[in-house]
């Protein structure tokens, strides 16, 4: 798999936590499980891209050449088989962005993926300069300024609660208390919920869980044998413990886990 990474406009780093043009070029198809994701995304499907089926949240999902769809954050199980020929466009987004892309409760996208190239005019137009467009950086022109007019938006000033939270559960890699996270966010526990429900989907505790997981897995890929290590620094009681969130997650175990093909869990 190759990954090259779009430039980010400034006014968009807000919302944008990376955009990733990704094609593999092998001969074979490998199948992973995906990590919990607490990134929503945006994925644009190029020409090349082969008709690909896969499993998200526990559905059934078809990808298509020319074709754009979005996922929000999600804790279920995702099994994903990436085929020799794939050619997309993946924006991330920060969990916050979900509610303000969307301007309606990002719960309502939680476990969710589906495909958008027609849910309204602007997306159709959206998909039809991407498709025109003969070189990467143009259709990422298209997109960035499509992201930019959907984005840029007044923003209410519950807002900066749960980017004051998002940040602090990022810097902690999951592992603080939602008392704390309240407290340094500058609002009440109530509040903070309702303002994750509204632009996240997920709760804090449940973003939090998903951060803390990650953070531990991503060290997993890279050094397996920093596991036993690693247990009490990520706040796991023991061993069973974290099997447990491997189970949840991923329903797959650790050994499982590190002997698929990680490419696009060590991209993303």
């Amino acid at each position: 798999m190759q990954a090259r990474s779009l430039p980010i406009p400034l006014h968009l780093s807000p919302y944008i936590k990376s955009a990733l043009w990704l094609k593999r070029n092998a001969q074979e198809s490998f199948s992973f499980k995906i990590l919990p994701r607490f990134h929503p995304a945006f994925i644009f499907s190029l020409e090349n891209t082969l008709n690909i089926t896969n499993q998200f949240a526990g559905i059934e999902l078809i990808f298509q050449p020319c074709n754009i769809y979005f996922g929000g954050e999600g804790i279920l199980p995702s099994l994903f088989t990436i085929p020799a020929k794939m050619d997309v466009i993946l924006v991330l987004l920060y969990p916050q962005a979900t509610g303000v892309f969307w301007q309606e409760d990002a719960v309502h996208f939680f476990n969710r993926a589906g495909n958008i190239s027609y849910n309204g005019q602007s997306f159709r137009i959206l998909n039809e300069r991407i498709q025109e467009a003969r070189t990467i950086e143009e259709k990422w022109q298209h997109i960035h300024l499509f992201l930019t007019s959907k984005l840029l938006k007044k923003i209410p000033y519950n807002f900066s609660y749960v980017q004051r939270a998002i940040n602090l559960i990022r810097r902690t890699s999951g592992v603080i208390s939602i008392e704390a996270l309240a407290r340094e966010s500058c609002t009440s526990q109530r509040n903070l919920l309702d303002s994750f429900r509204q632009y996240v989907g997920a709760s804090p505790k449940q973003l939090a869980s998903m951060v803390r997981f990650n953070s531990l897995v991503k060290d997993y890929i890279l050094n397996p044998k920093v596991l036993d290590k690693k247990i009490a620094q990520y706040s796991y009681y023991d061993a069973s413990h974290l099997y447990k969130d491997f189970t949840r997650y991923l329903a797959i175990t650790p050994q499982d886990f590190i002997s698929q093909v990680n490419d696009i869990n060590k991209v993303i």
